[in-house]
């Protein structure tokens, strides 16, 4: 897989690891067949990477695996958790920092324009299914501004 785009989500919750995320979703698809992945490690989790409260970043599927966290982006995208609920909670800064260098790296390693970096609510999808996500406290353009700002950093 090329990804073109990165999606942001948060995992709505408490903060959860990247295998409690895979046990979740193992659940989801004893009734959603699509939800299963075909390899990988963690065989059932939808996201690639989940950003943890620690700023640990915790590998869900590979990155070359096909994710299932976006109707209609899967094939094209890498799926990104923030590990707990952004509606109800601020950002951490560990986490926030890790997630924006997170995504600078992936938009290098990649070649994905800061531009596809997206809320899983800026997606065809997640606007159809009028969904929050990555929710209320992490404002979409901000990440974007930072990541712009780490990636020429990294550059130098």
């Amino acid at each position: 897989m090329k990804p073109k785009y990165l999606i942001i989500h948060h995992s709505a919750g408490r903060a959860v690891s990247a295998e409690t995320l895979d046990r979740y979703h193992q659940e989801r698809a004893l009734h959603e067949p699509w939800a299963v992945a075909k390899k990988g490690n963690l065989k059932y989790i939808g996201y690639h990477k989940v950003c943890m409260p620690s700023g640990q970043i915790q590998q869900g599927r590979e990155d070359s695996e096909v994710g299932c966290h976006c109707k209609g982006m899967n094939s094209k995208s890498l799926g990104i958790c923030i590990s707990g609920n952004m509606d109800k909670n601020p950002r951490v800064p560990k986490q926030w920092d890790a997630l924006i260098d997170a995504c600078a790296r992936l938009c290098i390693r990649h070649y994905i324009p800061v531009e596809n970096i997206l809320g899983h609510r800026e997606t065809p999808s997640g606007k159809k299914k009028k969904t929050a996500c990555p929710g209320r406290n992490i404002e979409m353009d901000w990440v974007r501004k930072f990541v712009r700002r780490k990636i020429k950093e990294l550059k130098k």
